[in-house]
């Protein structure tokens, strides 16, 4: 559920748009309390969002990841974010499959 976004778009209550099929009223909570502790809604305003917030937004990643990437730059760690930031977000499939194919390679070889 991309909530910041959604916020970002003036959707003021999300529980009140009509999603063709809606998430359930928990996981519209957690997001909110989990936006809440990144700095990118209002606590005491759940609908309000921060500036922090309107930046993780832009970010087409997880919003954990989006305020990485926006808070990289006050430290001038934007390059090795990126780098951190691409890793961390590919699915384990991809990397495990990886593995077990240079693995595989490597004991094949290994064996010869």
């Amino acid at each position: 559920l991309r909530l910041c976004s959604s916020m970002q778009l003036a959707l003021v209550k999300v529980l009140d748009f009509p999603f063709p099929s809606p998430p359930e009223e928990l996981q519209i909570k957690t997001a909110e309390r989990h936006l809440v502790k990144l700095g990118a809604i209002e606590q005491d305003a759940p609908h309000k969002i921060t500036a922090l917030g309107r930046t993780i937004s832009k970010f087409p990643v997880a919003p954990k990841y989006g305020k990485m990437l926006a808070l990289s730059h006050q430290h001038n760690l934007t390059q090795h974010t990126v780098t951190m930031v691409a890793a961390l977000s590919m699915q384990e499939v991809l990397v495990e499959t990886a593995i077990g194919k240079i693995l595989t390679v490597l004991l094949v070889q290994n064996n010869r």
